[in-house]
C-alpha cells in the first residue's frame, strides 16, 4: 500500500495488490490485537465484545470499529450477550502472566447494558475454587443462562478432576436451578427454550449427554462410538433446537437431539480441534479450528458454502451477526468476514450454483444485469440481480454465435442455416430466419436494437428489421469479414477481415464509407464467435489486437492507431465502461483492465481455481464488472483502484510499525499510509 501511494503507475504493484486482495475472500476487516480467546455481539448488532488473556474486555461499536468505554478491565475467558441485549456476561479469566491462577468469588460477572456497570443481580451459589474456562451460554429466549464450573484446588495447588455443570434463572440468578457434577473442564449448550441442557468434557473421549433443567433428571447419552476416540471441542444447539452440532476433533458431528443419534455423515475439513456455531436462523453452520481454518456450511444438506481464506494463526472464537451476514472470528486479531460474499473484491454473484455439467455458454448482458446461458438445446436467462431464471427454450440446432442487442432487451442465436431472435424477458423465441444449408452467418444489433446486420459468409452484408426479420435496404459487398462491430452513436458498421483491413458502411443505405489497408490489425482467430470487437460509448475508439502484437486503440474516424501500445493480449470478450474511461477483458486466469482513453494497461486481477469460459461485462454505474463463467458461477468485480486502497487499508487494520518502515523506507520519515489507523510504534 505505501508502495503504491508513492507510485501508483505500476501496472505489477497493482496486480499484487488484487491478487492479495483475491486470496482474502470476504473478508471486510481486520482490528489488529483486538481479537482474544472470548468474542461476542450484541442482539442489536451494533457492539462487539473481546478479550484475551492479559488485556480485559473491550467493547468496539461494530460499524466504526472505535472503542466503547467498559471499566473493568479483568481478562475474561468467555463473554455472551443476552439475547435481548440487556446484560454482558464475561467469566473471568484464571490464567495469569505471574502463572497464580486468578480464582475470584464471582467467576461470571453480570453487566448491565448499556450502562456497563455491574448488574444488581449475580450468578450465585458457586462451589469453592469456581472458574468459567469458555464455556457459557445463553438460551435463545434468554431466560437461562448455563456454564460449565471448573474447580481449583488452592490446598493442592492443581484443578479437581471433578467441576460441574450449572444452571440459572436470568430473572432469579441468585440460587442455579439446575447442577449437575461432570468432569473438569465441561461444556454445556442450552436447548433454545433452557429446558435442556448438552454437556461434554473438554476434548476427553466421554460420553455428551443431555439432562432435564427442571428435574435434573439425565434423559440421553451417547454411546461411544457416536463420537470417536476424539473428543468434543465444542458445542450448539440449532435454533429450532432439532440438532446438536459437535465439534468432535478435527470434525464436526450433528447429532438429533431427542436421540442423540448421528442426523447425516460429519463435516471434514479441518485439521484441529473444531468450534461450531449456528446462524440465528439455523440455516447456516460455521465451524472454526485452532489450524486458522473457518468453513461455513449448509445446515441442511451439509453442502460446503465458502472457506474463510486469509487468516494466518489460531481462530479462537467466532460468532454470526444477529442478521447472519457477518461472521466475527478472534485470533491475534479481531476480523469480519461478509458470508453473503458480496464485499469480496471478487465478490459471487446470485447465480454462483456449478450447474451439472459444462454450459455451453453464459454470456453477460451489456448493462450486466442479466446473463443467457445454454447447454446441450436448451437456452435460457438469468436476472443477476434476482437470480430468477426464464423456462428454458430449445434451439433445435447447435448455436455457433450469439450476441446481445445494446438495450438487453434481444438476444441472437446462430446455427446452421439459421438465425434467432430471443425476449430475454421471457427466454421466448419471436423469431427466425434461414440460411444457406449448414450456413452459419454473422450477426449484430444495431444501436438502438431494431436492426440486425448479418454478414452471410460469401462477402454480403444485410440488415434486417428485428420485428419480421425482413431485409431493410440493399445488400453490400464487403469483402471476407470476421467481425462485425456496430457503431453505438451514428448505427454505422464496421467490418474486421480475415486480411486485417477494415471497413467502415452505412449498411441500410448501401454504402461504404471508408477503408483501413491490409494488417491494419490482427484479425486473429475468432471461430468461436466471442470476439465482436469494442468500441467507446461515443464510438471513436475501438479496441483492436495490434500486428505487433497486444492492445492498443483504434481511432475510428482516421483508422491511426492512438495511445499506448500494450503487450497484454485479450481474451474471450473485450467490453467497455459506460463512461469510457476502461475497458477490460478476460482470459483463462486474469481479468485485465485497461485506461479506456490511452490504451495504457491498469491491471488484472486474478480469477478464482478452474474457471473457464469467462465472459465480462460492466456494470450499470461503470464501478465494476460482472463475471461469468461456464460452470454456472458468476462474480462481480470492483474495477476502481481507489477502492482497492480502501479495502487493503480495512483489511490490514493498522500501520506499518516504526521498524517496518525503517526495513522498508530507510531513507524517507515515517509516514501514516492508512489514516482509519493509528500510527504505529
Amino acid at each position: 500500500l505505501e508502495a503504491l501511494r508513492l507510485d501508483d503507475s505500476s501496472a505489477q504493484a497493482w496486480e499484487n495488490l488484487a491478487s492479495t486482495l483475491a486470496r482474502t475472500g470476504p473478508l471486510e476487516w481486520t482490528l489488529a490485537g483486538g481479537g482474544g480467546v472470548a468474542l461476542t455481539v450484541s442482539s442489536d448488532g451494533a457492539m462487539l465484545a473481546s478479550s484475551n488473556e492479559s488485556d480485559g474486555v473491550q467493547l468496539y461499536d461494530a460499524e466504526t470499529l472505535a472503542p466503547v468505554a467498559f471499566e473493568d478491565d479483568t481478562p475474561s475467558s468467555a463473554l455472551r450477550f443476552s439475547p435481548d441485549g440487556s446484560l454482558l456476561a464475561a467469566a473471568v479469566n484464571h490464567w495469569t502472566e505471574s502463572g497464580r491462577e486468578r480464582i475470584v468469588r464471582q467467576p461470571v460477572r453480570l453487566y448491565d447494558l448499556p450502562s456497563g456497570e455491574l448488574s444488581e443481580r449475580q450468578l450465585g451459589g458457586w462451589p469453592n475454587g469456581a472458574n468459567v474456562e469458555y464455556s457459557m451460554d445463553f438460551s435463545r429466549d434468554g431466560r437461562r443462562i448455563a456454564a460449565g464450573v471448573n474447580r481449583w484446588d488452592d490446598d493442592a495447588l492443581t484443578w479437581r478432576k471433578m467441576g460441574a455443570v450449572m444452571v440459572w434463572d436470568v430473572r432469579t440468578p441468585e440460587v442455579p436451578v439446575f447442577e449437575v457434577v461432570a468432569p473438569d473442564e465441561a461444556l454445556a449448550a442450552l436447548s433454545p427454550d433452557g429446558r435442556r441442557v448438552f454437556t461434554a468434557q473438554n476434548d476427553k473421549p466421554t460420553p455428551l449427554r443431555v439432562y432435564d433443567v427442571a428435574s435434573g433428571s439425565l434423559l440421553r447419552s451417547t454411546r461411544p462410538p457416536v463420537l470417536g476416540s476424539a473428543g468434543v471441542s465444542a458445542l450448539d444447539v440449532s435454533p429450532d433446537g432439532s440438532t446438536l452440532a459437535v465439534g468432535a476433533g478435527d470434525r464436526v458431528i450433528l447429532l438429533d437431539t431427542r436421540t442423540l443419534e448421528p442426523q447425516a455423515p460429519a463435516l471434514s475439513g479441518h485439521a484441529g480441534d473444531v468450534g461450531v456455531a449456528y446462524s440465528h436462523d439455523g440455516s447456516m453452520l460455521l465451524s472454526t479450528s485452532a489450524d486458522g481454518s473457518a468453513i461455513l456450511w449448509d445446515a441442511h444438506t451439509g453442502a460446503e458454502l465458502r472457506r474463510l481464506v486469509g487468516y494466518v494463526g489460531w481462530i479462537g472464537n467466532a460468532v454470526f451477526a444477529p442478521d447472519d451476514r457477518t461472521v466475527y472470528t478472534a485470533g491475534d486479531d479481531l476480523m469480519a468476514w461478509d458470508v453473503t460474499g458480496k464485499d469480496a473484491l471478487l465478490s459471487s454473484g446470485k447465480a454462483t450454483t456449478p450447474v451439472a455439467g459444462q454450459l455451453d455458454f453464459s454470456l453477460p448482458a451489456p448493462d450486466g444485469r442479466a446473463i443467457a446461458r445454454a447447454a446441450g438445446r436448451r437456452l435460457w436467462f438469468v436476472d443477476t440481480r434476482t437470480g430468477r431464471e426464464t423456462a428454458g427454450s430449445r434451439t433445435d440446432r447447435t448455436v455457433w454465435f450469439h450476441a446481445w442487442s445494446p438495450d438487453a432487451r434481444w438476444f441472437l442465436t446462430v446455427g446452421p442455416g439459421v438465425l434467432t431472435v430471443w425476449d430475454a424477458g421471457t427466454g421466448r423465441m419471436v423469431g427466425e430466419r434461414t440460411y444457406a444449408k449448414n450456413v452459419g452467418v454473422l450477426a449484430t444489433f444495431s444501436p438502438v436494437g431494431d436492426r440486425i446486420h448479418v454478414y452471410d459468409r460469401f462477402g454480403k452484408l444485410e440488415t434486417l428489421d428485428r420485428v419480421t426479420l425482413r431485409r431493410v435496404g440493399d445488400t453490400i459487398t464487403v469483402g471476407d469479414v470476421t467481425a462485425l462491430v456496430p457503431h453505438p452513436q451514428d448505427g454505422t458498421v464496421l467490418g474486421i477481415r480475415s486480411d486485417g483491413s477494415i471497413i467502415r458502411v452505412d449498411a441500410e443505405v448501401g454504402r461504404v464509407l471508408a477503408t483501413a489497408p491490409r494488417g491494419r490489425v490482427d484479425p486473429g482467430d475468432h471461430d468461436d464467435g466471442y470476439y465482436q470487437g469494442a468500441l467507446s460509448p461515443d464510438g471513436s475508439l475501438m479496441v483492436a489486437q495490434h500486428p505487433d502484437g497486444g492492445v492498443r486503440l483504434l481511432d475510428t474516424d482516421t483508422f491511426e492507431w492512438v495511445g499506448e501500445e500494450s503487450p497484454i493480449e485479450w481474451g474471450r470478450n473485450v467490453a467497455y465502461a459506460p463512461d469510457g474511461s476502461q475497458f477490460a477483458s478476460v482470459d483463462a486466469d486474469w481479468i485485465r483492465l485497461w485506461d479506456g482513453r490511452t490504451g495504457a494497461y491498469q491491471a488484472g486481477n486474478p480469477l478464482p481455481d478452474l474457471t473457464s469460459g469467462a465472459t465480462v461485462a460492466y456494470l450499470p454505474d461503470g464501478a465494476g464488472l460482472l463475471v461469468s463463467a461456464v460452470d454456472g458461477r458468476t462474480w462481480t468485480v470492483d474495477t476502481r483502484k481507489t477502492a482497492w486502497l480502501e479495502r487493503a487499508c480495512r483489511i490490514a487494520g493498522r500501520n506499518l510499525t516504526q521498524d517496518e518502515w525503517k526495513q522498508f523506507f530507510p531513507n524517507r520519515p515515517y509516514e501514516v499510509t492508512c489514516r482509519q489507523w493509528p500510527a504505529g510504534v
